[in-house]
């Protein structure tokens, strides 16, 4: 209800595979997905989209339409959200 992002989870994809596997990747020493980490603790007012972009989001390599799609879904579904909120 505050407006930042606590997680995000992928509920299902139909992504050519080998890229919709990237989401889920895990790297050495970290517990979690690295790129859906980095949704974590944004808010409306941050710039989500990829750093080529202008944001902060590293995209997954090999997989740039899926990097922009999960997070224009994201910025999208956040800013629907707080909409309602409001």
């Amino acid at each position: 209800t505050e407006g930042s992002i606590v997680g995000v989870k992928i509920l299902s994809q139909k992504e050519t595979e080998g890229y919709g596997e990237k989401l889920y990747e895990i790297r050495d020493g970290e517990s979690e997905p690295w790129f859906l980490n980095q949704f974590i603790g944004k808010t409306v007012s941050d710039t989500i989209a990829l750093t080529e972009d202008g944001g902060t989001i590293d995209a997954m390599t090999e997989a740039t339409i899926t990097s922009k799609a999960i997070t224009g879904s994201v910025e999208s579904g956040l800013k629907k959200l707080m909409k309602i909120l409001q």
